[in-house]
């Protein structure tokens, strides 16, 4: 019976032998998957910089979110009536 407890506890346990291999294999796929965001992160970091210097992405940002025009220029604007054009 002793025998028994034992060969539990050191392989089935919470703390055993199989226990500890899942949770390594966990922190393995983690620590991947946390180096893949990583460089994702820095790529888009790397993008949202390199668009911050253009100046041309501000001037179409603010007309298009702000409504804004230029002196002496002409905006069209279409109003969307709700109808479904599909019909």
């Amino acid at each position: 019976m002793l025998l028994g407890y034992l060969i539990w506890s050191f392989v089935g346990s919470d703390t055993g032998l199989i226990r500890t291999a899942a949770l390594q294999r966990e922190t393995a796929a983690l620590e991947k998957r946390k180096l893949e965001l990583t460089s994702r992160a820095e790529a888009i970091e790397a993008r949202r910089k390199e668009q911050s210097k253009d100046p041309l992405l501000e001037e179409r940002v603010a007309r298009e979110r702000f409504h804004l025009v230029k002196k002496d220029e002409i905006v069209y604007r279409y109003q969307d009536d709700g109808v479904d054009s599909a019909r």
